[in-house]
């Protein structure tokens, strides 16, 4: 049977946030304060059965874990310690539009356990979360997302040179709608006064496996959780907050992982140094800086957006994204509009649906009544945190002023908050942790792909067994075989007639570092 060429372009996130225990005139760690959501937050929580550590350039661990606990949702998602912070992950969703309200679910989640352990501190402390991706101690957050794609999509865009660097270059030119907006630059980027991408100065190479230094545009991990497909892990870009900017991003992306799997690539579109022109282009929110292709033009990131902008709308015209992307057409005309009032500057429509926009009005607001401020003020650079604060930041200030737009309602974001999305694979998971509350002790781990359970009390046959969901578009609502299943008894039992429930033989565990003691 030959591999699939076209796939719906199901969509996923890992969205690093930053944390801290404030108040009481002292700062706590990150680390103490994305523990004590984690004890607030509720779903399944699971601690790694041998706890992976950073190992540094003398390879010799780190004190800190990372991946070292995980609570498990009802909703799909999950919420986990990674280093010192806490980090949210959405359920696989089919759709933009949906993604968005998985994406702010999420935001609701962490939000609401930080409150609940927040409430438990001493007087005057409180656990604050932020959605931003830098701080002031020159740590880059990531906003990863993570998409759908045929394996031999998947090696097109990590081994052909003209794919790599088309879609290098489409990324480092997405900013001017996908961007949060930053005060100033760092990791030793030109200085700037107010720049597009929180992301785009911590970008040093072109393809890597790595994440946390010398980032990749094109990352190279293959991870896919699925047997026959592939995921393509993107780094690159910000965390929004709006909704519209963040539909436009996904969207986009969405299509342009259709378009690499028709191989509907432009090499006139590649960039001579895609990594300096993610720089330049970030640091000039007048969208006036030019840099040159490789056959020699000089464009601007608006005028190479427009270029990207015009074959796509011709690709969804001709039915590129049929069944695959939905809303395609819907994307396509708002992604050209947006170009459109980039392009006349109409800051009152942009200040509604991207972030950086609306950030620099806010910033430059700040900076009109109180001269006495410049863009490299403390005072200036703390209301820039504030902008993502999860709990009373300036964002959701607006959103409930109404000076954004929303795309999505309060009762779809707190249905997904609480229920998994009824269209893929994450209906079955998230349905089976819901009936394994009642027995938390019997799952042993929990990944996008499986489960394993461990029946610690059977005297006969075998005691660890793995539910699988090797399909990310199946197990749904609607084909689930646990769908009428009413405790997790006759659910286990359902998947094991549907053979999706079976012995587990072996125990594999991906290491990075193995300690002799635990730490």
């Amino acid at each position: 049977m030959n591999p699939p060429l076209r796939l719906p372009k199901l969509l996923g996130e890992d969205l690093e946030l930053g944390g801290s225990i404030i108040g009481g005139g002292a700062e706590f760690s990150g680390d103490t304060a994305t523990r004590l959501v984690l004890d607030a937050v509720g779903g399944l929580p699971l601690a790694d059965a041998e706890p992976r550590v950073l190992v540094t350039g003398d390879a010799s661990p780190t004190p800190g874990l990372f991946d070292s606990r995980r609570n498990y949702l009802p909703n799909g998602g999950c919420i986990y310690q990674d280093m010192w912070h806490p980090e949210i992950c959405t359920a696989e969703m089919r759709s933009a539009r949906g993604h968005v309200a998985a994406h702010h679910a999420m935001f609701l989640l962490a939000r609401d356990a930080a409150q609940r352990a927040g409430d438990r501190l001493i007087e005057g402390r409180s656990i604050e979360l932020v959605a931003r991706n830098s701080d002031s101690f020159n740590n880059s957050y990531g906003a990863h997302l993570n998409l759908l794609i045929t394996r031999r999509a998947w090696r097109d865009v990590t081994t052909r040179l003209d794919a790599m660097s088309w879609f290098a270059s489409v990324q480092v030119s997405m900013p001017i709608f996908t961007g949060q907006g930053k005060a100033g630059s760092q990791n030793g980027a030109p200085p700037c006064a107010y720049q597009l991408s929180q992301r785009a100065d911590f970008f040093e190479s072109v393809l890597g496996l790595q994440t946390t230094e010398r980032r990749p545009l094109v990352n190279v991990r293959d991870e896919a959780h699925c047997e026959e497909h592939a995921r393509l892990h993107v780094i690159f870009f910000d965390a929004n907050l709006c909704h519209f900017a963040h539909w436009l991003k996904v969207g986009v992306l969405q299509i342009l992982g259709a378009m690499l799997e028709a191989r509907c690539w432009c090499t006139k579109q590649i960039l001579a140094d895609p990594v300096s022109a993610a720089v330049e282009w970030s640091h000039d929110p007048t969208l006036r800086t030019r840099v040159r292709t490789l056959h020699g033009r000089s464009v601007t990131a608006l005028e190479h957006q427009r270029s990207v902008w015009e074959i796509a709308a011709k690709f969804v015209e001709s039915g590129g994204c049929e069944e695959i992307v939905p809303e395609a057409a819907a994307l396509v005309a708002a992604w050209g509009e947006t170009l459109a009032r980039l392009e006349a500057g109409d800051t009152a429509w942009l200040a509604r649906r991207l972030d950086w926009v609306l950030k620099q009005q806010l910033l430059e607001g700040a900076l009109a009544e109180q001269p006495e401020l410049s863009w490299e003020s403390p005072e200036l650079r703390a209301l820039d945190h504030r902008y993502g604060l999860l709990d009373g930041g300036l964002y959701f200030a607006c959103e409930a002023a109404g000076l954004v737009e929303r795309l999505v309602s309060p009762a779809e974001i707190e249905r997904l908050a609480a229920q998994p999305p009824d269209d893929t694979r994450a209906w079955t998971r998230g349905r089976l942790l819901a009936l394994a509350m009642e027995a938390p002790e019997v799952v042993e781990s929990v990944n996008w792909d499986h489960i394993v359970f461990h029946f610690r009390r059977l005297t006969e046959g075998p005691r660890r067994w793995r539910a699988m969901f090797d399909d990310p578009l199946g197990c749904t609502a609607a084909d689930s075989p646990i769908r009428e299943a009413a405790d997790l008894g006759e659910a286990l039992r359902a998947l094991a007639e549907a053979d999706l429930l079976r012995p587990e033989k072996s125990r594999h565990e991906f290491q990075l570092y193995q300690p002799t003691e635990a730490p």
